[in-house]
């Protein structure tokens, strides 16, 4: 049996055992996506690692899933530490995204810590690293990278009290500081890049709106229009946090303003956009232009 592949294992496995008569059960009990866990069940024969890797083998005995501490944590830590020592966290973390295989994005990775994405691109830029114990704690368990390992740490200057003499701290907001600061920065850049692309470009009947800012199909290179995307999801992402808060008045202007059919037209480009045959399929069946309301 050990030398079947593991979703035959797998699947051998969940027909003999009577404690769970559907998938979606089983999936939601041992805390796993159900559409990570069928990839295990199919002939994809996707290999489950980290704490995914730990929770199947507790669960089902199979020493397919047996945690492979010694090859995973020492090949990163031992084989390479000569030559990661002294890269930065960011570098580390953008290396293992770039060369491992269970999340096909970053929202998935962003999701198994239990961050948003917004946070795992911060980390992933140098501009931020996590502060939160658990999210620490699942970030190391699942890359084997200590966020805390790599943070440089400033010694405080003991200086002693005196009546008169005021008591001097260090500054604990330089690093929160230099980050606004980069962020800022960034922005900055984008915006007047931007503003580049789009100058002389006109929206009829709206001459100060932010639609002028936006990039037409003439202008801009590919890596400008991912840049400015993400820009634009972040900025919705911030201003739609005011109407989750708000009161049911807000809500309720802001679904009178909007056009209903506008935004199912972008929620389902975003989704299929993601995959290039059901994107085909979709462009093909869809006929429709957005307008303003």
């Amino acid at each position: 049996m050990e030398d079947q592949p593991q979703y035959i294992q797998l699947q051998n496995w969940f027909k003999s055992q009577t404690k769970w008569k559907t998938k979606v059960d089983f999936a939601r009990d041992i805390g796993i996506n159900i559409k990570t866990l069928i990839d295990y069940f199919s002939k994809k024969n996707t290999k489950p690692t980290g704490e995914r890797r730990q929770k199947l083998y507790e669960v089902t005995g199979l020493e397919c899933f047996k945690p492979e501490i010694t090859e995973t944590k020492e090949k990163i830590g031992i084989e390479k530490a000569s030559m990661e020592v002294d890269k930065p966290f960011h570098i580390l973390l953008q290396n293992w995204f770039n060369s491992q295989t269970e999340y096909s994005s970053v929202q998935e990775f962003a999701n198994a810590v239990g961050t948003s994405h917004v946070s795992i691109y911060r980390y992933l830029r140098g501009v931020g690293r996590p502060s939160r114990k658990d999210i620490i704690e699942k970030i190391r368990n699942i890359t084997g990278i200590d966020p805390l390992k790599y943070e440089v740490k400033v010694p405080k200057k003991v200086e002693k009290i005196e009546v008169v003499k005021p008591i001097v701290k260090p500054l604990d907001l330089k690093t929160d500081i230099i980050n606004i600061q980069d962020d800022i920065k960034n922005l900055s850049i984008k915006i007047e890049s931007f503003s580049k692309l789009t100058e002389n470009l006109k929206y009829p009947d709206c001459n100060n709106c932010l639609i002028n800012l936006f990039v037409t199909n003439e202008r801009g290179s590919v890596y400008e229009r991912v840049e400015f995307i993400k820009l634009l999801l972040y900025l919705l992402d911030k201003e739609l946090d005011f109407f989750k808060k708000g009161t049911p008045g807000d809500r309720k202007i802001f679904r009178e303003s909007l056009h209903g059919p506008d935004v199912g037209y972008v929620t389902a480009l975003l989704r299929a956009i993601f995959d290039e045959d059901k994107f085909q399929n979709w462009i093909l069946m869809t006929k429709f232009n957005t307008k303003l309301k």
